[in-house]
Order: structure tokens, then sequence, then C-alpha cells
């Protein structure tokens, strides 16, 4: 009985190393994890703060040659002395011509932080799913000591001439209580996972 007792005692140290071990490995890959949107994150805001940047630039650069257009248009006016309708015509034009690209541009920014926002929730979305939820089962002791005392009572038995089965039904119970239950990503939070049970 005390050879059954020490054999369950190392089949449980073990089971509570692996249990250590897959539990380390799963925080590891929850962290590299958030360490990708991390990264993702950071690329949207710079590749947005670009976009911002560039798109004030052209907001300059027509408001330059809008004023630039007008301007000489009055002075080729007045070098031709022509004056009236034909010349206000000319910078209705103008004017129109800028307001149109002036909305385009407009717009285009607008497009583009709606995409900026489908990326950032498209990668927090992912990093969520992809966490591992797995509950790791923690060996309990107490399990395998049982297992062992019911084997010698299958033992004992044996020697009175009867048959039982208490020990690997004990073994049974031990191995389904304590086998991992995978969930995959379900939406919750990093963190959430973890050991289930106690040493």
């Amino acid at each position: 009985m005390l050879l059954d007792m020490f054999m369950a005692f190392g089949s449980y140290r073990a089971d509570k190393a692996k249990a250590k071990a897959q539990k380390a490995m799963q925080d590891y890959r929850n962290k590299m994890t958030n360490i990708a949107n991390a990264i993702n994150q950071n690329a949207i805001t710079q590749n947005t703060t670009l976009q911002v940047q560039q798109s004030a630039k052209q907001a300059v650069f027509m408001r330059r040659d809008e004023l630039s257009i007008a301007g000489s248009t009055a002075v080729a006016a007045g070098a031709a002395g022509v004056r009236g309708r034909s010349v206000n015509a000319t910078f209705l034009d103008v004017q129109r011509s800028a307001g149109m690209q002036e909305k385009q541009r407009a717009d285009d920014l607008q497009n583009y932080f709606l995409q900026e926002h489908q990326q950032r929730l498209s990668s927090t979305l992912s990093a969520v799913q992809n966490q591992d939820l797995s509950v790791i089962q923690k060996p309990k002791l107490s399990t395998y000591l049982f297992g062992a005392a019911m084997k010698n009572v299958d033992k004992i038995a044996g020697m009175f001439g009867a048959q039982t089965n208490f020990g690997q039904q004990a073994d049974s119970v031990r191995q389904s209580s304590q086998a991992p239950i995978y969930g995959g990503g379900t939406g919750r939070t990093a963190g959430s996972a973890g050991y289930a049970g106690r040493y």
C-alpha cells in the first residue's frame, strides 16, 4: 500500500508540473496576442497622423492655388481692360472649383477616419477572439491518494476471491475531472482564464 501511495504522489507531482507548464504557455500566447494588437494599434495611429498632416498640407496648397489663379485672372483682366460680368463669372468659377476640391479633400479625410476606426475594431476583436481561455485544471493530491487506496481495496478483495474495480473507477473520475476544457476565443477579456481547483 505504501508503494502505491508513493507512486500516486509521483503521478501527482508530474501532473502538477505539466499543468503549470500549460498555464505558463497559455499566458505567453495571450501576452504575444496582446502585444501584436498593441503594435497594430500603434501603426494605425502613426498612419492616421501622417494622413492628417498630408490632408492639412493639401488644404494649404489648394488655397494657395486658388489665390494664385484669382490673382492671375485679375492681372490679366486689368491688363486687357476687361471688366464686368465676364470677370466676375471667372472669379466665381475659380471659387466653385476650389470649393469642390475642398469638399473632396474633407470627404476623403472623413472616409479615412472611418477606415481607421474599422481597422482598430478588427484588430481588437481579433486579439480578443485569439485569447486562449481554456481552463487548465490543477491536480488534487487527494484524488491521487484516493485512487491508490481504492486499488489496494481491489487487491485485498482479490485475495478473498472477489473482483472489484474501485481503483479503475477512481482513476477515471480523476482523469475526467482534470481534463483541460478548451474553450478557444469567447470574446472575454485577457486574464479571465486560469487554473481551476486547488492543490
